[in-house]
């Protein structure tokens, strides 16, 4: 009977040393979940409070003002301006049709030689420069009417650098100068791109 009871006691003390054992596993595998938890719960307040923080500064963030959409296209109208007055391209020999054009119906007769081709003006500059010489013949007025035109041209950076006026002298003519007057004039011409063109 001892053994009877030394075995019960044996069986005793090892279901008590298993509980106890599982007992303290569970309670370590608690502290763990909980300590677990405890760092995600930190973290997910520290990163609340981040998510807080810019919330506010969002909200500080002053509102686009509504005339935006206005300021560009009026800041778009006038880069528009910009490039009709210093164009990026123009061909040379448009501009020596126009000029001949311009002439005939200025019923003057203008002989345009390119000087310089498109050459940048200073080093660095963003801008070259064509520069033609045109002599033309016929009377003050057409030449005046020729000079008007030319000054209001299409082509907005076109600019008359130097003119010299050379009166014809013909048999029977007064000495004085009238719309008839038959004259020379000498132009330098100089028309500025915003890049070299053809």
């Amino acid at each position: 009977m001892q053994e009877k009871t030394k075995k019960k006691r044996r069986i005793f003390i090892s279901a008590t040393l298993i509980m106890t054992v599982l007992l303290v596993g569970i309670i370590v595998a608690n502290i763990l979940v909980w300590q677990d938890h405890l760092g995600k719960r930190a973290e997910a307040d520290t990163l609340t409070d981040k998510i807080a923080q810019v919330n506010q500064k969002i909200k500080e963030v002053p509102e686009p003002p509504d005339n935006l959409a206005a300021g560009l296209e009026a800041a778009q109208a006038e880069l528009r301006a910009a490039e009709t007055v210093i164009p990026a391209i123009i061909n040379r020999n448009d501009v020596i049709d126009y000029i001949i054009d311009l002439a005939d119906k200025c019923r003057v007769e203008a002989v345009p030689l390119i000087v310089e081709g498109w050459i940048p003006q200073n080093a660095g500059a963003p801008y070259s420069a064509l520069k033609l010489n045109v002599t033309v013949t016929g009377s003050l007025a057409g030449v005046t009417s020729l000079i008007s035109g030319l000054q209001d041209s299409q082509y907005k950076s076109l600019t008359i650098t130097n003119l010299t006026i050379t009166r014809q002298n013909q048999p029977g003519i007064s000495s004085g100068f009238g719309d008839d007057t038959p004259v020379t004039v000498g132009m330098n011409i100089a028309l500025y791109t915003s890049s070299p063109a053809t």
